[in-house]
């Protein structure tokens, strides 16, 4: 499953500097699954592969208002970060 976390207005000196072209309001793009998954959305939303953030526990592509609205256009769940953690903790601990 592919997620969006709402847009996020940030200061201009926590973005990237070759981003600041595309403004300071983001969300997060993320998957549960395979990475793959997530390139195959980031490819369907026309996103360069070099813009994918490889964060440990958290990879991730950073997405404009226009793109995030495509993404949920092509099935990308709305959910904050803290709420689908919450949830995949909860899902951990079923495993146990």
């Amino acid at each position: 499953m592919i997620y969006v976390d709402a847009i996020t207005a940030y200061p201009e000196a926590a973005v990237a500097l070759k981003a600041r072209r595309y403004g300071g309001r983001w969300c997060h793009m993320w998957c549960d699954g395979n990475v793959e998954e997530l390139h195959q959305m980031a490819e369907s939303l026309c996103l360069n592969r070099n813009y994918f953030q490889d964060v440990k526990d958290f990879p991730h592509y950073d997405l404009v208002e226009s793109k995030r609205k495509l993404a949920i256009q092509f099935g990308a769940q709305e959910i904050s970060l803290r709420a689908w953690i919450r949830k995949r903790k909860g899902m951990k601990k079923r495993k146990v």
